[in-house]
């Protein structure tokens, strides 16, 4: 995510060359909150610069 990555939807869309804004990623085990909401976290390409 650091160096930019491509967007894997704009590839399956035929829009090619665009970078992805960064990844969205769970535990490989569930996780979740008081909530009941399985815990997730949002890395951007933003949150490098």
């Amino acid at each position: 995510v650091k160096n930019g990555l491509s967007s894997i939807v704009a590839y399956e869309e035929g829009t090619e060359g665009h970078l992805a804004e960064g990844i969205v990623a769970f535990t490989v085990e569930p996780l979740y909150n008081n909530r009941g909401q399985r815990l997730m976290f949002k890395l951007k390409v933003s949150d490098f610069e």
